[in-house]
This record gives structure tokens, sequence and C-alpha cells, in this order.
């Protein structure tokens, strides 16, 4: 039966973690369906999770359920923690003053299946892309990061930049062209502090997204 008539008993559920075993595999089925066969940005070879960031990422992993039970994954992201290897972002934006005495994160690699871009699902109501920044962004709070990064396409159809807008992200830069992958779309370094979201989050700015964040949307 086709997985989309059954919208009564389909929803989607989250988890983060690091990078291994079964959580590996689902990742590297996602960036191979995504990047590789879907947009031809990267080949199969050159997909590798285990590279000097390894370390210090945590991914996101959304996976699609029926019944509670998971059926394959559909969504993923990876959160880099700041280290002597520094983010990967710097190795196309440098950034400068932006890292003294910060504990910055990198929110990257974020991607959805196509068929699921644009579905909605009483766990995510506003769609996969939010419900991973809310995740990332809680991460980033419990771990009492000054300052997030997210690395995204300059393109709202293939990434989250119109909802880290609402949430009060900031363009850091200009668009740079990412080199690990063959994509014909620019990317752009997101930025807030710490402070500034949460200002936004308990100052009731009245967007679709912060509403999100602080729990007041549903099904």
């Amino acid at each position: 039966m086709d997985l989309h008539q059954q919208v009564e008993t389909i929803d989607v559920r989250i988890r983060e973690g690091a990078c291994a075993g079964e959580f590996a595999a689902a990742v590297r089925e996602l960036w191979q369906d995504i990047y590789v066969a879907e947009l031809g940005w990267v080949t199969g070879e050159a997909i590798r999770h285990n590279d000097e960031y390894h370390e210090y990422s945590t991914y996101v992993l959304i996976d699609l359920v029926r019944d509670g039970e998971p059926i394959m994954p559909v969504a993923t992201a990876r959160i880099v923690e700041d280290s002597q290897q520094g983010l990967p972002i710097e190795r196309f934006l440098p950034l400068g003053p932006l890292k003294e005495d910060r504990h910055l994160i990198e929110v990257q690699k974020l991607m959805v299946r196509p068929s699921f871009r644009s579905r909605r699902f009483p766990s995510a109501p506003l769609g996969l892309m939010s419900l991973i920044m809310q995740r990332s962004m809680q991460f980033a709070v419990t771990n009492n990061a000054s300052m997030i990064i997210a690395d995204v396409f300059d393109d709202p159809q293939v990434s989250p930049i119109g909802p880290l807008r609402q949430i009060g992200f900031e363009q850091i830069g200009v668009p740079f062209v990412d080199t690990e992958l063959g994509s014909p779309v620019a990317s752009v370094a997101m930025a807030i502090s710490r402070g500034m979201f949460l200002r936004s989050l308990v100052g009731g700015a009245d967007t679709t997204m912060l509403r999100f964040l602080r729990g007041e949307l549903s099904r």
C-alpha cells in the first residue's frame, strides 16, 4: 500500500546521537540517496561520516514510523561542536572575531528525502526541516553554545533558510561555494547568539517558527 495513503497511521520520530552502528548506516543511506543518487553532488566513494569532525559531532535523525515502528530514515543533520579542528564552515568562510571567547556549534548537512520535503506530520506540523532546527536549537541551548552557525544553501526549496530567519538568524559574510559538494547552489552562513535566541523565544515574538519552538503549535 502506498505510504502517502496511510496518513492516519504514519508519523515521524526524531532522535540524536553519535554516528555509529545502525545510526551511521541510516545517515549514510540518506547521504547516498540524496547527495549521490538524487542530486549527483558527490560520488559514493567520497561519502564518509568519520572525517576530522567526527569526534565532535552529534547527528539528528528523523525516522518515518507507522504505528510506532520505524519504516525508513527520511531526514538528518549534523551538529558539530568547535574544537582544535575548527568548524567545517571555516574551510570556506573565516569566522575571525566571532570565535573569540565563544562556544560555537555548527549545524550542517541538513537534508530531507524529496518526497517528504513538503509533508506535514503530527510531530512535525511545520515540516521536517523545522523539526530538525527545533532539535538543533534545543541541543545548542542544552550544551551552552554561545553562538549557533548554520551552513545552508541559499535556496528555500532545499534548505531551512526561511525558518532560520524566522527564529532570528542573520547571514554572516558573503555566499560561498562548498567545494566538498558539486552543487550549483551557493551556500551561506547564518548565525544567532544564544542570548538573542532565548530573548526571541521568551519575548513573545509572533512568528510561526517561534510559536512552534515554544510548543504552541499542534496538529
